[in-house]
C-alpha cells in the first residue's frame, strides 16, 4: 500500500535536483517549491487537499496543519505524519509562502483576523467556496493584508472539463450553444464551471424555479448567447453534463449523435485512471501521471467525484504556484460566484443590465456597496448575518 509521504521533500529530505511536478514551470523558468500552511482540519483538508499535495512532492512542502481541534488534528498527524498545532504562533511565518484555509464559513471572518495579525503580507491566502458569507462580506478588507487572494474553485479544473475545453479551443463542436449539468452540479461550483467554458464572463441573465422540495431547475444565459441549465439536485454519483455546440456535442455519458464527443472515465479497482474520448484514451499530462503515481491509496473518500476533485485542485494549486491566470481563480471570482448563486435563491428572474456594458451588477452590490454599508452596522454594534 502507497503511504502519504508529504514531508519527505522538506529540506532535511530534498527533492532530487532534476525533480519537476505538474506544470511545475511558467513559461521557461522554472518555479520553486513552496511551504504551504493549513488552516482547518476537517473533510475537505483530509478527502482533498492533503491528497492533492501528496501529488505535488516538488511543488510544495506542507509547513504544517492549524486547527483548534486536538482531536481532529492527531488523526491527521497520525494519518500523514505532519506537524500539526492548535496555536498559530509556533510557526515560522517568514517560512510560509502560501496559506491554505477551510474552516466551516462562519469562522472564516475569525481566521483571517487572526491570520492579519501575523507577518503574511508576503503569503498567498487560498480559501476553500464560497469564501465568504453574505452578511461577511465587508472581511473582504483582510485580503489587502496578503501578497494576493485566490478561491480553491477545483470544479473549474476537473478533468472532464479540461477536456472539454481543449475540445472547444479545437473546434470539435464549433461555437457552443448550451450546457445541461445534469444533476452534476452544485449552486457556485456549477455557476464557476460553466463560466469557465466561456472565460470567465458574466452571467447575463439567469431564472430557478424549484419543483418539490429538493429538485429544480437553474437557468443562465450569457450575453454571447450560451445558456446553461442545472439540473437539482446534485447527485455526483449518477451526475452527467451534455454541451452542445453549433457543430457537435461533447458528452460524458453514451450519446448517440452526429459529431458527439463522448467523455468515459476509465477505472481500474475503484481507481480513477484517466479519460477516453469516443473510446480513445486522452493524452496525459504531466500531472495526470503524478496522480497516478502519488495519489495515496487510503483515502479517505476513494469516490469518482472526489478523486476527480483531488486532480482539479492539483491543477489549481499549481496555477496559483506559477502565476498561471487560466485556473488560478482570484477570490473575486468565486465571490461573484456564490453572490449570484445566493440572488438566484431569493430572485425567481435575474437579469444584469451592466454586463452588456462590460460590468457587473454582483461586483456592484456585492464587492462595492454592501461592504461598507455591513462594516458600518458593525461599528454601530450589529452582528449582520
Amino acid at each position: 500500500m502507497r503511504e502519504p509521504d508529504i514531508l519527505a521533500r522538506s529540506p532535511s529530505h530534498p527533492a532530487p535536483a532534476n525533480s519537476t511536478s505538474a506544470d511545475a514551470r511558467s513559461g521557461d523558468v522554472a518555479v520553486a517549491q513552496r511551504s504551504i500552511l493549513l488552516v482547518g482540519a476537517g473533510k475537505r483538508i483530509e478527502s482533498t487537499v492533503l491528497p492533492a499535495l501528496a501529488c505535488l512532492p516538488a511543488a510544495f512542502q506542507v509547513a504544517g496543519i492549524y486547527s483548534r481541534s486536538p482531536d481532529k488534528l492527531n488523526r491527521l498527524q497520525a494519518l500523514w505524519q505532519i506537524p500539526v498545532s492548535t496555536d498559530l504562533d509556533s510557526f515560522d511565518w517568514e517560512a510560509i509562502d502560501l496559506i491554505y484555509v477551510a474552516v466551516t464559513l462562519h469562522n472564516v471572518p475569525d481566521v483571517l483576523a487572526a491570520l492579519t495579525s501575523r507577518p503574511t503580507s508576503h503569503a498567498t491566502l487560498v480559501l476553500d467556496t464560497p469564501v465568504l458569507a453574505k452578511g461577511h462580506l465587508d472581511f473582504q478588507r483582510y485580503f489587502r493584508a496578503f501578497q494576493a487572494t485566490y478561491v480553491a474553485e477545483d470544479c473549474i479544473a476537473l478533468p472532464p472539463v479540461l477536456v472539454a475545453r481543449q475540445l472547444i479551443a479545437s473546434g470539435a463542436i464549433g461555437r457552443p450553444l448550451k450546457l445541461w449539468m445534469f444533476h452534476s452540479g452544485y449552486r457556485y461550483h456549477a455557476i464557476a464551471t460553466a463560466r469557465s467554458l466561456v472565460d470567465r464572463t458574466c452571467v447575463l441573465a439567469g431564472r430557478s424555479r424549484r419543483y418539490g422540495r429538493d429538485a429544480g431547475e437553474t437557468h443562465l444565459r450569457f450575453a454571447s448567447g450560451f445558456e446553461v441549465t442545472i439540473v437539482k439536485p446534485r447527485d455526483y454519483s449518477v451526475g452527467r453534463f451534455l454541451l452542445i455546440g453549433s457543430e457537435g456535442a461533447i458528452a460524458d455519458y453514451p450519446l448517440q449523435a452526429d459529431g458527439a464527443q463522448v467523455i468515459q472515465y476509465a477505472m481500474s479497482d475503484e481507481r480513477w485512471t484517466g479519460l477516453t474520448v469516443n473510446g480513445t484514451a486522452w493524452p496525459k499530462s504531466e500531472g495526470d501521471r503524478q496522480f497516478d503515481a502519488l495519489l495515496p491509496d487510503q483515502l479517505s473518500d476513494p469516490s469518482l467525484m472526489t478523486q476527480l476533485k483531488i486532480r482539479g485542485l492539483m491543477t489549481v494549486l499549481e496555477a496559483i504556484r506559477t502565476g498561471t491566470p487560466t485556473y488560478a481563480y482570484p477570490a473575486a471570482e468565486g465571490i461573484y460566484d456564490s453572490m449570484l448563486s445566493y440572488a438566484l435563491d431569493i430572485l425567481p428572474t435575474w437579469f444584469d443590465g451592466l454586463v452588456p456594458l462590460g460590468g457587473s451588477g454582483i461586483h456592484v452590490v456585492f464587492r462595492g456597496v454592501l461592504p461598507p454599508l455591513l462594516a458600518a452596522r458593525r461599528r454601530l454594534g450589529y452582528k449582520p448575518d
